[in-house]
Formats: C-alpha cells, structure tokens, sequence
C-alpha cells in the first residue's frame, strides 16, 4: 500500500471526539494539508522520474543515430571490398587463361 493510500487511510480514521462530537475541524485540516504534502511530492517524484527518462531517451536516440550512420558506412565499405574482391579475382582469371598450357607448377609453386 502506498504512502499516499495510508494517508488517505488515516484521514478517514481520526477518532471522534470523547465528548460524542465531531472531529476537530483543525486535526482534520491537518490531515488533509498531510495528504496534499504527500501528493505533491509523489508528483514530483514522478515527474522527475519523467525528465529522467526523457533525457535518457534522447540519448539512446542520439546513440541509435549514430549506430545507424556507422551501419551504413560499414555496409558500404563491405560492398566497396567484395567489388575490389570480384574485380581482382576476374584479372587473376585472366591471368591463369594466359598462362601457357604445358606449363606445371611445381610444388613450390613455381613454373618448371
């Protein structure tokens, strides 16, 4: 039950006057000033639970931006290297397609 519950609570249960009348109007006003206290500070501790959150929300935002450029260069130097990969792999092609038919190579890996 929460603090705010218990004053509630309390508020409610202030023993009656011995002499059979009502409560004291000032006890009363006491509580209720208790409670109002009670209130503003659960709202203030919410709402600095909220800025909290805010500012931390605009950081991951800030992070996630940045993951996001950093993901798309990365994405873009790996097409960059499978282009250069695709283009060296067609000259060393070519390159055996020149290479006399006779020729061995040994297992050092030089022609004989």
């Amino acid at each position: 039950m929460t603090n705010l519950s218990l004053a509630a609570m309390s508020l409610n249960s202030v023993p009656a006057d011995p002499s059979g009348g009502h409560r004291d109007r000032t006890d009363e006003r006491d509580l209720t000033l208790g409670v109002q206290r009670e209130i503003k500070h659960h709202i203030s501790s919410v709402a600095e639970r909220v800025e909290q959150l805010l500012v931390r929300h605009e950081a991951l935002q800030r992070a996630n931006a940045a993951l996001r450029d950093q993901l798309d260069a990365l994405a873009s130097e790996r097409d960059s290297l499978r282009s250069r990969l695709s283009a060296a792999r067609a000259r060393v092609e070519a390159l055996i397609e020149r290479l006399p038919d006779n020729a061995q190579v040994s297992s050092h890996g030089a022609l004989e």
